[in-house]
């Protein structure tokens, strides 16, 4: 009997732990019926690889609802098309939110309209909650620096700001006195200090002493990790007057071990601290396969090491989601699938052309880049369309936008319609169209950023047509 008492006690303080950490949205989104929206959050703050938490479909009253789980206060977005839309929750709340209104039907014929640069706004409240939440407090701060930055700084960006900044911070104390939010305190500090560098009114040691050095790291504070990528972001390769770029070489390239590139960073003192040694390194090794300087296989080598054997959780994490973002369109990589609609219906990618090099290109018909594109695209498609097939995939929301191309069987390319997948956006890693991808006749990566048309692509192609 004391047995089952003592499991029933632990399932109900169980309950109630996942219970506190229990948060609900409830949104509305007029104008917006039928489409789908996201919930995601960063896996981490420095790979920033996103996540999907759950997805609704906006209903017919544009009303839409999810529940997760988490264990501190976080950011998380809402992907709604191309956009994300941004905000922050904590453990056990209940929020609304509510989009201003939209419909493709403000679309006008011949008006600039450019989705991808859409900005959706948006409204969040923390039911229940006499005081101010989380998200109006920021609200408040960022209100405070912008219009110190209007009235002090714009206009005058050389000048000596240290008195302002001073006067900002008096100003923020004063307005803050009575907030008692730890997260918040944080993110005051921090935001204020990545001012205080952005204007030069600190120096850089001076605030790497104040805020990082023997100081705890916060990983799950974004504005203290944006601030930290403010400060050490290039510091590896531009910053540091104890570290050499031929130093990095030799450790990345040469030993391709974490041994050898944390040696190589022990030498600045201001890395004395191996764990903050190490998350610098990883930002380092975000960059370097970017670099000529480095060789992918070193970098890649010691990520590896990291995500099995470093002592702290984080940077395993940090690792591996590195690893997987260095490593997911490289060449011999599987290019994701695609479902796509032509007029008849559906069509799967990239199975239904292997046999065949893919030229795939990512458009749309309110671009008019990628609307320019079209008439090489379509001479580079006449000339080599025997041997590399070449497949447009057109992401206007609205297929009818330009139905002549998906219906003219008469020419060389061919041409679908994204079907209102917007996991393509992520999947295939891209913001804006046009967008170029080679793929190899098994479905492989050749190359994720090709080149378009108009930049001497048929040169790339008639080398692989001619193989």
């Amino acid at each position: 009997m004391k047995k089952f008492c003592l499991v029933l006690l632990l399932q109900c303080v169980t309950a109630a732990l996942v219970a506190g950490n229990h948060v609900s949205i409830r949104g509305s989104f007029g104008g917006a019926e039928g489409e789908e929206i996201r919930l995601m959050r960063y896996d981490d703050y420095l790979s920033f690889r996103e996540t999907e938490i759950a997805s609704a479909v906006i209903d017919d009253d544009g009303k839409f609802s999810f529940a997760t789980q988490v264990e501190v206060e976080e950011l998380l977005f809402f992907r709604f098309q191309y956009t994300r839309i941004f905000f922050y929750v904590e453990p056990g709340k209940t929020y609304t939110v509510e989009f201003s209104p939209f419909s493709f039907a403000e679309k006008k014929e011949g008006t600039d309209y450019h989705p991808a640069r859409l900005d959706h706004s948006m409204s969040v409240e923390a039911e229940g909650q006499a005081e101010a939440g989380l998200n109006d407090l920021i609200n408040r701060l960022e209100e405070l620096v912008e219009e110190f930055v209007r009235t002090r700084v714009s206009g005058n960006i050389r000048a000596n700001h240290q008195a302002a900044m001073r006067d900002l911070n008096r100003q923020a104390d004063s307005l803050f006195h009575d907030t008692e939010h730890p997260f918040f305190a944080e993110y005051k500090t921090f935001y204020l200090a990545r001012l205080n560098r952005s204007l030069n009114t600190r120096g850089f040691h001076s605030l790497v002493e104040e805020y990082f050095s023997d100081h705890p790291v916060l990983y799950d504070q974004p504005v203290y990790m944006d601030f930290f990528r403010q400060l050490f972001g290039t510091y590896l390769f531009a910053g540091s007057r104890d570290i050499r770029i031929s130093n990095l070489e030799t450790a990345v390239n040469h030993h391709g071990t974490y041994e050898a590139l944390m040696a190589a960073l022990e030498k600045d003192s201001l890395l004395r601290n191996k764990r903050f040694r190490e998350l610098v390194m990883l930002e380092g090794l975000k960059k370097m396969p970017d670099m000529e300087d480095f060789e992918r296989a070193g970098v890649v080598q010691i990520l590896e090491e990291v995500a099995v054997a470093s002592k702290f959780p984080e940077h395993r994490r940090m690792a591996e989601n590195l690893l997987y973002l260095h490593k997911r369109f490289q060449p011999g990589q599987p290019a994701p699938q695609l479902v796509l609609r032509d007029h008849n219906g559906e069509k799967a990618f990239p199975e239904d052309f292997y046999g065949r090099y893919v030229y795939l290109f990512f458009w749309a018909g309110w671009c008019n880049i990628s609307m320019a594109e079209m008439g090489p695209m379509e001479e580079l498609a006449g000339e080599l369309g025997e041997k590399i097939h070449f497949v447009g995939v057109l992401t206007d929301n609205d297929p009818a936008t330009a139905a002549h191309l998906l219906k003219n069987e008469t020419l060389a390319g061919s041409y679908y319609h994204f079907d209102g997948d917007y996991r393509i956006l992520q999947r295939y890693g891209f913001r804006n169209v046009p967008y170029y991808v080679l793929i190899d006749p098994e479905g492989n990566f050749v190359e994720h950023h090709f080149i378009s048309p108009s930049e001497g692509a048929v040169d790339h192609l008639h080398k692989i047509a001619d193989n």
